[in-house]
């Protein structure tokens, strides 16, 4: 992974921000000669390093609400991860440019759990005990309910990159390539 602040780009996908600035700033972004440059567009909460790792024990703690938008912006991430790759090459023909590879996408599913982030309950809830939680999953089970309480957070960590990046493939990303 790319160290260099300058050669990354972290995007991070909200309900209230505006796709066309997300795309033209990173179009923009890549339109650089420079073939190392990554952009990230990720759905994690703002307390949270968009570089983090699974595993990584950060020990951080998010609002049940601020974790719930993580799951919630998915749909809009990939959206906007679409539009780029597509005005990208469409660029690339455009000017007939000698570079007709399109961008290497790597994208990374995980859970904030599994990142070492405690979801606290939202305000004004109180903390359940294990007992209650056991007893909780009891009564659904016995209820027949179809939708049981969500005990994990998911996130997604998309890569785009005009060069290839096998360690995040061997980190558990999965590789997409558009060309045009």
């Amino acid at each position: 992974m790319i160290t260099d602040e300058s050669q990354r780009k972290c995007i991070r996908i909200t309900g209230h921000g505006k796709m066309k600035q997300w795309v033209a700033n990173s179009l923009a972004f890549l339109e650089s000669s420079d073939e190392n440059k990554l952009l990230i567009f990720h759905t994690l909460p703002s307390e949270l390093d968009p570089l983090m790792s699974l595993g990584e024990e950060s020990g951080k703690q998010v609002t049940h609400k601020a974790a719930s938008t993580s799951t919630d912006l998915i749909p809009r991430l990939i959206s906007v991860v679409e539009i780029i790759k597509r005005e990208y090459v469409k660029n690339l023909e455009s000017k007939h440019t000698i570079r007709m590879t399109g961008l290497h996408q790597y994208n990374e599913m995980g859970s904030l759990q599994a990142l070492g982030v405690r979801v606290t309950p939202a305000e004004g809830a109180f903390e359940e005990t294990a007992e209650v939680t056991r007893s909780r999953t009891i009564i659904q089970a016995l209820e027949g309910k179809n939708h049981p309480r969500q005990s994990r957070t998911p996130f997604m960590r998309v890569t785009l990159s005009l060069t290839e990046l096998p360690e995040l493939i061997e980190n558990g990303a999965t590789y997409m390539n558009s060309y045009p």
